[in-house]
């Protein structure tokens, strides 16, 4: 997916290339998955390869694409996979329009993500601009109560402010893809 960083967590991901990877990944879960926020039933995915291209590129680890995915099922809320201090912890990036709070359905606590991370999505002159605003612990999340927001859909949230910040899971990745390199 060709994407350029354009200031500190800010990255513009080109709207062809995630739209192509929305729509696959919108086929190869046949139907099944979440109920969507919005009409176009590819939207979500789309913004959802937006958000984890920028976290590919900010962190270096590779991004799981629709052909990596089980049919049927997608990815299992697990979008990337570091080492740390011996265990392997997955990661969830959460792609929003409106990204003021940090998400999870309800329908997705069972999900394998062992941090969930933020990020906003935009259309601007044809492109989609994504910054990566913080992450969480899934545990911390499931300690906040279920709202629903307006959707139907209900969820544990964080605010946006409450979220720690990106760097400190970059310095984490790093650490432990330097250990796993070294070992």
């Amino acid at each position: 997916m060709r994407l350029m960083q354009e200031e500190e967590h800010l990255f513009i991901v080109n709207k062809v290339d995630a739209d192509e990877e929305g729509a696959a990944r919108h086929r190869k879960l046949g139907g099944f998955g979440t109920k969507r926020f919005y009409d176009n039933p590819n939207e979500e995915d789309s913004l959802g390869a937006c958000g984890e291209a920028a976290f590919s590129c900010l962190t270096g680890l590779p991004m799981r694409k629709a052909k990596d995915w089980v049919e049927g099922k997608g990815d299992d809320g697990i979008d990337f996979t570091f080492m740390h201090q011996g265990h392997a912890i997955n990661v969830d990036v959460k792609a929003a329009k409106k990204p003021y709070y940090l998400l999870l359905k309800e329908i997705e606590e069972t999900n394998k993500a062992h941090i969930l991370v933020l990020s906003g999505v935009v259309l601007f002159k044809g492109e989609y601009w994504t910054r990566l605003y913080g992450w969480a612990y899934k545990e911390e999340l499931l300690k906040q109560p279920l709202r629903d927001f307006g959707y139907g859909i209900r969820s544990h949230s964080l605010r946006r402010e409450l979220l720690e910040k990106m760097d400190n899971l970059c310095q984490h990745i790093r650490r432990g893809n330097e250990a796993c390199a070294s070992g």
